[in-house]
């Protein structure tokens, strides 16, 4: 109301004289020291800004807080999930309402405007969940943009990864993975090469191990793991990738004949040096190098004499990654990981 009675008191004074150009040269001209000009342009320069300002505010009041686009989720493991959005330059702040489908309690949070992304964990895997996104554009938190356009994700049960085998003798191996953070059980199935049945063995998600016996001698065998999201095993994920052994020819005692192996530098660049520490006669060896998906890298064989022997690798043509370097010597398997890069 202040603001419209300065428009129209302005708006008067200004019509008055514009109506009689005469008189008002002649009042500018007579009484100067009555009515200052620069004054009166002045004040309306100084309304023109008030009614600009007050204006954009009505505007925004009007519901011309902008809506959020651009939602992205992004999976991060089996229980936590990412929310992105593009951000709303007249945020104050934002609020990400969600819930599990369908019919899921509605959970609301608060964002600061600086943010646009929002970590979410304790997700259940293979659940779908919807979520959206408001913008508040004034701290009296009266003027807010409408709701986004509502985003669905479902977190998947994810297969372990960085599966290796260690421990390989003529009839038992340790197969290992990394673990995943809320497993409730992991599955192993193996075979012999070429053989068309599986062997299965669950264990629980307290080891990222499982240890097996019983295994034919100089055979190779493929294996793979898969988790179990649940107890039940409703919520499983796929098997992961084929990895690949072999076990050896035969199990000496590895008191008679000790072998200790040392590899460095590791990270690598390319060239490796195996350095291994033989006790007692010469013997025979075999080196493998193989990739994550059990591909063969790099073959070598031949024989170490009593004391400390030096194997030169070169991984310079290979590409950058995680590799295992297996020297089957004396009856004993040695597993090491080398990262090149």
């Amino acid at each position: 109301m202040k603001l419209v009675y300065k428009i129209l008191t302005v708006v008067c004074v200004f019509l008055f004289f514009a109506g009689n150009g005469q008189a008002q040269n002649d009042f500018e001209t007579s009484n100067t020291n009555l009515f200052d000009w620069d004054q009166l342009r002045s004040e309306l320069t100084l309304l023109q800004a008030e009614v600009n300002s007050y204006s954009a505010e009505n505007q925004r009041q009007g519901g011309q807080c902008d809506s959020i686009t651009g939602l992205k989720t992004d999976i991060i493991s089996l229980q936590t999930v990412n929310l992105s959005w593009s951000k709303n330059p007249q945020a104050e702040k934002y609020v990400v309402r969600g819930k599990k489908l369908p019919v899921g309690q509605v959970i609301y949070v608060d964002v600061p405007a600086g943010q646009d992304s929002l970590v979410i964990s304790g997700m259940q895997p293979n659940r779908e969940y919807s979520w959206q996104v408001l913008a508040v554009c004034d701290t009296a938190q009266n003027v807010t943009s409408n709701w986004s356009v509502l985003d669905t994700f479902r977190p998947i049960c994810i297969s372990p990864e960085g599966l290796f085998a260690s421990n390989i003798t003529s009839t038992t191996v340790r197969l290992n993975w990394d673990p995943i953070i809320g497993a409730a059980q992991y599955k192993v199935r193996g075979r012999p090469v070429g053989s068309p049945f599986w062997g299965f063995f669950v264990t629980s998600a307290i080891n990222n191990f499982y240890d097996i016996t019983g295994l034919q001698p100089g055979t190779t065998f493929q294996w793979g793991v898969r988790t179990h999201c649940d107890a039940f095993a409703n919520r499983t994920s796929v098997y992961s990738g084929n990895q690949v052994f072999t076990t050896t020819t035969f199990n000496r005692i590895a008191a008679e004949q000790p072998v200790g192996v040392e590899l460095q530098p590791n990270p690598t660049k390319g060239k490796i040096d195996l350095q291994v520490q033989h006790a007692g006669e010469a013997s025979d060896y075999k080196l493998n190098v193989v990739s994550m998906i059990g591909e063969q890298m790099y073959l070598e064989v031949g024989h170490v004499e009593n004391g400390i022997n030096v194997l030169k690798i070169d991984l310079s043509a290979v590409a950058n990654g995680l590799y295992f370097i297996q020297l089957e010597i004396a009856g004993e398997t040695h597993l090491h990981k080398v990262v090149k890069q």
